[in-house]
């Protein structure tokens, strides 16, 4: 079947993808793509996490979460470079064999919620990606040549703690709406949810279907329950 196709594409596994929440599905499938492009004989390749950050379509803190939860269950391997530019670089290294190790569950295993990989929850308190807590080497190939300073693996945490304040809110919006989404919760049932529990996030949402231009059809099918949830629920 493959052989008819006369253009390059990126290959996904597929039990793992069934497994991978959409985030890290996105983040796997960004390294997959790069690794075809730019792995060394060795299979390493760097990037840095503003570049990951708009090649998947994630948010900085997204793109942390998503390379350490990977890391964590062995999928990748993840080498600190350092910092130039205020840009943070890692090496990163696809593990197939560790892949091979999901493809071989029995689709039936896939069914269990416990078995489901999840991004870690990068909003705790204190929280810092295990990746910068292992001992790092870095690679001497020629990819390492492109103007990255060599730093202490701490100075990465700033991709974590400097990100301003109402990123990290809409962040955590677009997190709460989103599990919501893959929980299958209709959009009115969200603005039920998010206008009862937690106003600002209704009031991001609503700004949300009203200008995304897919969306807005569900703004004026819903309008009628927007203006009684604003009644209902809005602080006075």
């Amino acid at each position: 079947m493959t052989e008819n196709i006369e253009y390059a594409f990126i290959a996904m596994p597929t039990k793992l993808t069934i497994l991978l929440d959409i985030k890290c599905r996105s983040m796997l499938f960004t390294l997959l793509q790069l690794h075809s492009y730019f792995a060394d004989e060795n299979g390493w390749f760097f990037r840095t996490n503003a570049d990951l950050a708009e090649e998947s379509d994630l948010s900085q803190k997204l793109v942390v979460a998503t390379i350490d939860t990977l890391y964590q269950y062995g999928i990748i391997d993840v080498r600190c470079v350092g910092k130039s530019n205020g840009k943070h670089s890692n090496h990163f290294k696809i593990n197939f064999e560790r892949i091979k190790d999901f493809e071989q569950l029995e689709m039936e295993q896939l069914k269990n919620p416990e078995v489901k990989i999840r991004t870690i929850d990068y909003r705790k308190k204190g929280y810092t990606p295990s990746y910068l807590n292992t001992t790092q080497v870095i690679p001497n190939d020629s990819q390492s040549a492109n103007n990255i300073d060599i730093i202490e693996n701490v100075e990465n945490k700033n991709v974590i703690e400097n990100i301003e304040d109402e990123e990290y809110i809409i962040d955590s919006f677009r997190t709460k709406i989103l599990d919501l989404v893959e929980n299958g919760t209709s959009i009115p049932n969200i603005l039920i949810t998010l206008a009862s529990g937690d106003w600002d996030c209704y009031c991001f949402y609503k700004k949300e279907l009203y200008n995304n231009d897919r969306l807005r059809v569900e703004f004026a099918n819903n309008r009628e329950l927007i203006e009684e949830l604003n009644n209902k629920y809005c602080p006075q």
